[in-house]
């Protein structure tokens, strides 16, 4: 019985682990602000969005930032205005959204 208990523990564990984001190694280099504007000597590169269509949700508004830092770094950013996080819920649970606009600033 004890067996059945640490196996459902240890699968319990698993499954919460896999829905948190690591921080990549291009979003550790990306600095970000919110309800700011970038640097006037940065330039806009592109948007970046967690796209709900892909399931690209995310579990907490921290993990939204590491997920919108990580996106920045994949197309040459280093800096992240984060224009918005929406919390959503529906049968499933909560998860949020959210978007920004990547810029170059070094």
């Amino acid at each position: 019985m004890k067996k059945q208990y640490t196996i459902i523990i240890f699968l319990m564990l698993l499954t919460f682990a896999g829905c948190f984001s690591a921080q990549l190694r291009e979003g550790t280099n990306v600095d970000y602000v919110t309800k700011q504007e970038a640097p006037s000597d940065c330039k806009k590169i592109g948007e970046v969005e967690l796209d709900l269509s892909k399931l690209e949700g995310a579990v907490s508004a921290s993990d939204v930032i590491v997920k919108l830092r990580n996106k920045t770094g994949q197309i040459g950013g280093d800096f992240l205005v984060v224009d918005a996080i929406e919390a959503h819920r529906d049968n499933s649970g909560r998860y949020y959204s959210g978007f920004g606009r990547a810029y170059k600033c070094k």
